[in-house]
């Protein structure tokens, strides 16, 4: 009777949080225009700007954007820094929305559960963020004199389906090794 309710709390819990979903204001765009526009071109030169927000659609996408130098190495060696550059700004975005998405199921949780799942936040947003990573493309790449600039982006929907698999994965897993260790008992 024990295993019912629980295999049914939990079946509960993955269902409330597949309906779940996040507007977190660090991510929204529309939350704040002005504060969102000028975060995204504070590194992004004057002349790249209208052709970058050309190519990203803020309301779907999370971007990352990088700059290598081109002068020392070369042009090669400069655009293989300006893309890490811009991988690594983009997965701090993604990780940021994950970890939020993440946050955001955990509140429907009752009080116990909790406790079992919000240790594992950390893990999770790694795992999840790493698996996005493999989804990112690249946008678009220019160059100057003396810089190579390169944009990624990764589809905000991707992140949200991912942060959800991730987590249902987990509850799942949660459960089964919660089913076993009652049985050996």
């Amino acid at each position: 009777m024990k295993k019912k309710i629980l295999l049914s709390c939990l079946s509960l819990i993955l269902f409330i949080t597949g309906c779940v979903t996040t507007n977190s204001p660090s991510t929204n765009p529309t939350s704040s225009p002005g504060a969102f526009i000028s975060s995204i071109f504070n590194k992004i030169p004057t002349e790249l700007q209208e052709e970058v927000s050309s190519r990203i659609d803020n309301n779907r996408e999370l971007f990352g954007f990088g700059s290598g130098s081109s002068d020392k190495l070369g042009a090669a060696a400069g655009q293989m820094k300006a893309l890490d550059n811009a991988k690594s700004d983009l997965n701090k975005k993604v990780k940021k929305e994950v970890q939020a998405n993440l946050n955001s199921y955990c509140e429907s949780l009752d009080a116990y559960t909790k406790t079992l799942v919000k240790p594992a936040i950390p893990e999770l947003t790694t795992h999840a963020t790493e698996l996005i990573a493999y989804n990112i493309s690249q946008k678009g790449a220019w160059e100057d004199e003396k810089k190579v600039y390169a944009l990624v982006t990764v589809d905000k929907s991707y992140v949200q389906s991912n942060s959800r698999n991730v987590f249902s994965t987990f509850l799942d897993n949660m459960s089964e090794k919660i089913s076993r260790a009652k049985k050996g008992m």
